[in-house]
């Protein structure tokens, strides 16, 4: 289950709780995981928590189950903090309920406590106070909000190439005539300066994250070459 925490004056946090049964499928929930946090990096710049029972015991990393797990959370940017066991039997000691996160700065605690009422441990993190720091910058484009074909074709028809005929040399040629062409663009779409949103790009979308990472890209339409051209 996912939900959304909003801050006065700091960053939103997506807060993640789960649990994969012991029997559940490892391969299937990678994907479910890997899914959705695909699809918040694509929104833009996010704070994800997941804390759950996972049911894969990393307290031997070593273990062809740990290594597998932990180098996926790895390739997608997470990291899992807590180090301590979190279910103590008579015979056993492991580390199956874990505190996952894509910023490790927030969260720089994370442990488990003892309730007493059964042989798993509590687990938590605290998390500190982020400020955000925006960088503005901005963007030169032209804009179009008056421009008039018709008017802009009469005055490029006014342009006086009398002159550009006698011209030898190319690249003058050439410079007199961008020049020229420039300067009639200029008046009908002037440059203007805007401010660049902190949003991630419509075409950045979780599916072509998910090709990235497997090395592959999607298949290719129309829609999509032309939205990747502009």
């Amino acid at each position: 289950m996912w939900s959304e925490l909003t801050f006065k004056h700091t960053r939103p946090a997506y807060i993640c709780t789960l649990y994969r049964p012991p029997t559940g499928s490892i391969p299937a929930f990678q994907q479910l995981l890997e899914s959705k946090v695909l699809d918040l990096y694509a929104a833009g710049m996010v704070d994800m928590l997941i804390m759950g029972d996972v049911n894969i015991d990393i307290s031997s990393p070593c273990s062809t189950a740990a290594k597998s797990y932990l180098g996926f959370l790895k390739d997608l940017g997470l990291t899992q903090t807590v180090t301590t066991p979190t279910r103590i039997t008579t015979n056993t000691k492991t580390t199956i309920d874990h505190c996952i996160t894509n910023r490790e700065d927030p969260y720089h605690t994370a442990g488990t406590s003892e309730l007493g009422l059964t042989d798993y441990a509590l687990i938590y993190t605290n998390r500190k106070k982020l400020k955000i720091n925006r960088i503005i910058s901005y963007t030169h484009c032209r804009s179009f909000r008056n421009f008039e074909n018709e008017s802009f074709q009469h005055d490029l028809s006014n342009i006086v190439w009398d002159g550009l005929y006698e011209i030898t040399d190319f690249n003058a040629a050439a410079t007199i005539l961008n020049e020229s062409i420039i300067s009639v663009t200029d008046i009908h779409a002037p440059f203007i300066r805007l401010k660049c949103r902190d949003n991630a790009p419509g075409w950045l979308n979780g599916e072509l994250l998910r090709h990235l990472m497997r090395g592959s890209m999607p298949p290719t339409t129309s829609t999509n070459v032309h939205a990747l051209c502009i």
